[in-house]
This record gives C-alpha cells, sequence and structure tokens, in this order.
C-alpha cells in the first residue's frame, strides 16, 4: 500500500510538497498532483525555491490577480497555465 505523505497548496490540482519521494527524489520537493493523472511534475527541489520564484514571477508581472465572478485568483499574465 502507498501512502501519500503530501499537503496541497492550490486549486484544480494541487502542489504538493512530497514528504515521501521516489528514489531519485528530494525530500520536500514541490510537485504536481492532477486527480485524473498519474504523471507527476516536478515543480521545485524544495517549498523555499518555489516561493522564492513565485515571488519572482509576481515581481516580474509574469502573474497578475484577477478577479472574474466574484472569485479572485493569481494568474499567469500571458494566460498559459501556471504549472
Amino acid at each position: 500500500m502507498v501512502v501519500l505523505k503530501t499537503y496541497g497548496v492550490v486549486q484544480s490540482g494541487f502542489l504538493l510538497p512530497d514528504f515521501s519521494p521516489a528514489k531519485n527524489g528530494t525530500y520536500g520537493q514541490v510537485i504536481t498532483f492532477w486527480y485524473n493523472s498519474p504523471e507527476r511534475e516536478l515543480i521545485a527541489l524544495s517549498f523555499k525555491d518555489f516561493i522564492v520564484e513565485y515571488t519572482k514571477n509576481i515581481q516580474n508581472g509574469v502573474y497578475v490577480y484577477q478577479q472574474e465572478d466574484g472569485c479572485g485568483s493569481i494568474v499567469r499574465k500571458d494566460g498559459e497555465p501556471m504549472f
């Protein structure tokens, strides 16, 4: 039995700190988790690396705040998926 030791941090799927990485992974790496896909994409080697890159993207205007239908979110300015 596989037990996922993770905590989600975004909607519509998740970015997760991976507390039980594969053999070549790094404890705490940030990966994607989509309910309809077994694939996991490495986003950052650590949560700190993820936050640093995310903050840079906000400061550089790559990510912007958008309010639509009374709900606010942070999205890529170019309309591409964030992750």
